[in-house]
């Protein structure tokens, strides 16, 4: 039997199909694919009917809002119409890792399942978990499997974005091609914003690791995820570990399935 899990993200939807009786979070997929929001998903999709089957559960995160996740159930459900959804959310797994958040069920289901990936990949680690995507997320995960909470600001393109949107001139830097470079300072306008971005985010992470200090945490890693990681990833300079982890959602959702709760 085989399971579906899908992370629908602020971009982009991405899945992969995983043996429901394996526990492997290495990327060993049977299936994998992604596709954006614009698209019609009709290709996608019947990419998606002609997976192994059956598909016995489908496991989703999603914070696309609960109309369009609705949208989304309701294709994936017709196409593997025998599976049992489950939609992962903060309040999930809670006797498992714990969480500070005042109000658990509005904890991001997507930084919810990264927290479990992460848990479930480096066991009993204090780690400070890194999502590059149209958001940047920082949250600190400790070896005692709690949640100590994090922070959310605008992700590397988003800015830039922000940045060209609400000025007269200056360009938007960032794009799916853009090089990756050293942290310097820029010598023109172009390179000025393309680091000044960049210094922002690593700044944030700065004090990510500030605050688990102040905690008396003292981290094993950096745990990063998402399109920008490699940027990040090159420009980071601290002693930390630093580690690249793809689809950590995905991660977590099989995490989470192989935990028994679903």
């Amino acid at each position: 039997m085989t399971i579906l899990l899908v992370d629908a993200g602020n971009t982009r939807v991405k899945w992969a199909i995983a043996q429901a009786d394996s526990f492997n979070l290495n990327d060993r997929w049977l299936k994998f694919g992604n596709f954006n929001h614009e698209d019609t998903h009709e290709n996608s999709l019947n990419h998606l009917s002609e997976t192994i089957r059956p598909v016995k559960k489908v496991i989703c995160s999603s914070v696309i809002g609960k109309e369009r996740t609705a949208q989304l159930k309701k294709k994936l459900m017709a196409l593997h119409p025998t599976a049992h959804w489950h939609e992962i959310c903060g309040n999930s797994a809670l006797s498992i890792i714990s969480t500070t958040y005042i109000a658990p069920e509005k904890l991001g289901s997507d930084r919810r399942a990264m927290i479990l990936g992460a848990a479930g990949l480096f066991p009993n680690r204090n780690i400070l978990i890194i999502c590059t995507g149209t958001a940047t997320t920082i949250d600190l995960l400790t070896s005692k499997n709690e949640h100590l909470g994090g922070l959310i600001f605008p992700g590397i393109t988003l800015m830039s974005q922000a940045l060209h949107a609400g000025t007269a001139k200056l360009p938007d830097v960032f794009s799916h091609n853009t090089p990756i470079k050293t942290l310097e300072l820029g010598v023109d306008t172009q390179s000025s914003i393309y680091n000044g971005i960049l210094a922002s985010q690593l700044g944030a992470i700065e004090l990510g690791k500030r605050l688990a200090h102040q905690q008396n945490i003292q981290l094993d890693m950096l745990l990063v995820d998402g399109g920008n990681a490699e940027l990040l990833i090159n420009a980071y300079q601290g002693s930390e570990q630093i580690l690249f982890s793809s689809n950590l959602v995905l991660k977590g959702l099989l995490a989470w399935h192989h935990q028994g709760y679903i």
